[in-house]
């Protein structure tokens, strides 16, 4: 049986808006989607991520998004664990899943004895098991990063932290830049495949692979750095990251701002990005002469994560929630990737647990298989 593709009983707007408790919010911002986590209700006030419209008329953007005026007071619908979708998260199976997978991991990170002993095809098999479930523990994170991977806001946080330490990442960095990606579907940041009309054919070229050929992976894992600079510092290095005066940006550079200068967020991502350089470290250590082999295992999952990344957004033309694809892919390997195949019914629920996208709606016409879909990618940046 394939998960063929999927059509909305019901189309859900999705805007997103969240400031810290007990604070305001900047006029005219969005900090962050409504699914900012449950797990981080210590310091913000969550809303969810299927919203009602407010009263009144909506201002559009020429591409359709919602402007800054839209972004607050007009969306208004607080996420509480014991709402319908908090008991739908699948928890015993989510655990089930996080289980096998920090199994998987902690026997690549630490199998070097299989090499040692020569046992060349059980450790093949770990090495197969650790690419495969790249997509499967990032789904995992990107539950967390909507509040759905447990009902329990600390428990949610914490283990999102885990597997991102897995992955070699913080869970404050990740989460804010998928929020933004929600928020601001299709921002010039947000589509690596587009050719830029200024750039040189051989520029956009370059920078395309890069991408694809592991540069999202060290860009996601390196800008946690700027968690260990000073203030000052780390403000102008935002400032100067997030340029540009179109509204978007602004607003997601004011969030930027407003983000990463919460002290308690700035020594969470320190923490993990020290736990996560640690593990690399004695895993090096514990492979010695096998080193090598070991680097080589890191980077294809590197390029695995990065090729995957902007898969069901690559060609897609215009913005919002329905600028991606539903692509197809066998029942057994859709559960693999979380249902990540079927990307345009998550940007339009992102409020359903992972389990729910494909129950949710109607099988019927997808766009392409997901890993032709993936191969595609490599003829070369898109021009729509």
């Amino acid at each position: 049986m394939s998960v063929e593709g999927v059509k909305p009983r019901g189309r859900a707007v999705s805007q997103f808006s969240g400031y810290p408790q007990g604070g305001e919010p900047l006029r005219g911002l969005t900090l962050l989607d409504q699914g900012l986590s449950k797990a981080d209700s210590a310091d913000h006030e969550f809303e969810s991520n299927s919203v009602r419209r407010g009263r009144g008329s909506v201002e559009k953007d020429k591409h359709g998004m919602s402007t800054k005026r839209e972004c607050v007071g007009r969306t208004v619908a607080k996420v509480d664990h014991r709402t319908i979708v908090g008991r739908r998260i699948p928890e015993r199976l989510n655990v089930a899943i996080a289980t096998i997978v920090l199994f998987i991991y902690l026997s690549l990170f630490f199998g070097v004895s299989l090499l040692a002993g020569h046992k060349f095809w059980p450790f093949a098999l770990v090495v197969l098991g650790f690419l495969i479930s790249t997509p499967t523990i990032w789904g995992l994170v990107h539950e967390g990063i909507h509040g759905r991977l447990f009902k329990h806001p600390f428990i949610n946080l914490t283990a999102s932290r885990v597997l991102s330490v897995l992955l070699g990442f913080s869970f404050d960095v990740v989460q804010f830049g998928h929020l933004m990606h929600h928020r601001y579907n299709g921002h010039k940041y947000d589509r690596p495949d587009q050719k830029v009309d200024t750039e040189s054919h051989w520029k956009s070229w370059t920078r395309h692979w890069v991408h694809l050929l592991g540069g999202h992976y060290l860009f996601t894992a390196l800008v946690s750095i700027v968690a260990f600079a000073p203030a000052r510092l780390r403000l102008r290095a935002l400032q100067s990251a997030i340029s540009g005066e179109e509204p978007d940006i602004a607003a997601m550079r004011q969030a930027a701002l407003k983000w990463f200068c919460d002290p308690q967020r700035i020594v969470r991502i320190r923490i993990d990005c020290i736990v996560s350089v640690l593990l690399m470290l004695l895993s090096a250590l514990h492979y010695a002469a096998f080193w090598l082999v070991l680097v080589l295992a890191l980077s294809a999952r590197a390029v695995l994560y990065s090729t995957l990344d902007n898969l069901p957004h690559y060609g897609v033309q215009g913005r919002g929630d329905a600028a991606a694809k539903n692509l197809s892919l066998p029942q057994w390997a859709s559960l693999v990737v979380l249902h990540h195949n079927l990307h345009r019914v998550h940007h339009e629920r992102p409020d359903l647990p992972w389990r729910d996208v494909a129950n949710h709606f109607a099988e019927a016409d997808t766009e392409g298989n997901y890993l032709l879909a993936a191969i595609r990618q490599f003829s070369g940046p898109s021009r729509t």
